[in-house]
């Protein structure tokens, strides 16, 4: 739904509304959100092709149950591994791709994001995008106390492409996803990945990206269990500031917008499900309000900060923020 969402907020009908020409004014940074969208994309159809290989073990009845989820894991594994090497072979100077990444325990697990990005032909940079889980690796800050916030994006520096480029480090990191393992956990990554991928501790790359264009804002932890989506979103802010360009200010609009989108989304399939018996539960209401009160506040908030004159659209249009 996510993606659905972003795709209305950049097409064309979208263009006529104020949200996007207030944000975005010039062509090169509309180009650069455009392609944030593409490789988010692509992220998604690289977990759709291996996820394809589960639905195919799930018809065979032949396979006892235990077995048949043991090689489809490591059979999605292994389709993910050539995908990912593929894509990073391919990737030219300064461009990046997004893969979806995470730990599946036998508890559940918990997603992320990765951005990879070739700076040169042999260095790269590797970003770990985090919103629960773990987070306590990233640095952090109590300057808004009593609310601490953390840095969701984790970037090492300076990779050569001996350690980037090799299929072993990335079956490593690719398994604790694609497979489900006690061992699957936060401390592979951090205390095992991480340290190979940087030439000095984890805690000097972090130093280092505080210096750098790749530093982020400080923003607050999931509360929940929703790091699928949150770290879509801090994936979007992230890429926004350091490949799109885009201010606090804009960022922070686009966020909005993104809501706004949402709810006209949400709106859309309220009234295709319309008059179906049980498609609608008393939960569905309270999240929909839910949805609309955090949207107001998210532009009530945002003129307060900037002063900033907007619209919400007619699916909202009984909440207005004007100046």
């Amino acid at each position: 739904m996510l993606l659905k969402c972003f795709r209305r907020l950049l097409s064309n009908e979208y263009h006529k509304n104020q949200e996007l020409s207030l944000i975005i004014k010039d062509e090169a940074r509309m180009m650069a959100v455009e392609k944030m969208l593409k490789i988010l994309e692509e992220s998604v159809d690289l977990h759709h092709i291996c996820l394809a290989k589960e639905d195919k073990a799930e018809d065979d009845q032949a396979a006892p149950l235990q077995i048949k989820s043991r090689v489809d894991s490591y059979d999605k594994l292994v389709v993910a591994l050539e995908a990912v090497m593929t894509r990073l072979e391919n990737l030219a100077v300064g461009d990046y791709t997004i893969i979806q990444g995470g730990w599946s325990d036998i508890s559940g697990g918990h997603a992320v994001m990765y951005v990879v990005d070739r700076t040169t032909e042999s260095s790269w940079g590797f970003t770990i995008i985090n919103t629960g889980e773990g987070i306590e690796y990233h640095p952090s800050s109590w300057e808004s106390y009593p609310k601490k916030k953390v840095r969701t994006a984790l970037r090492i520096g300076q990779i050569p492409s001996q350690i980037m480029l090799d299929p072993s480090v990335w079956f490593l990191i690719l398994k604790l996803k694609y497979t489900v393992r006690e061992d699957n956990t936060m401390k592979t990554m951090y205390e095992v990945i991480l340290p190979h991928f940087s030439s000095n501790t984890v805690q000097r790359a972090i130093e280092e990206q505080a210096k750098s264009n790749f530093s982020c804002d400080y923003e607050t932890a999931q509360r929940s269990g929703t790091c699928y989506y949150k770290s879509a979103l801090a994936t979007l802010k992230f890429l926004g500031k350091t490949f799109a360009g885009l201010s606090r200010n804009q960022r922070k609009q686009l966020m909005c917008a993104l809501r706004v989108s949402f709810l006209k989304e949400t709106l859309v399939q309220l009234e295709f499900l319309e008059g179906m018996p049980g498609s609608w539960h008393e939960g569905d209401q309270k999240m929909v309000s839910l949805g609309a009160s955090q949207t107001i506040r998210a532009y009530v908030k945002l003129y307060k900060w900037r002063n900033w004159t907007c619209h919400l659209g007619e699916s909202v249009q009984d909440y207005r923020v004007t100046k």
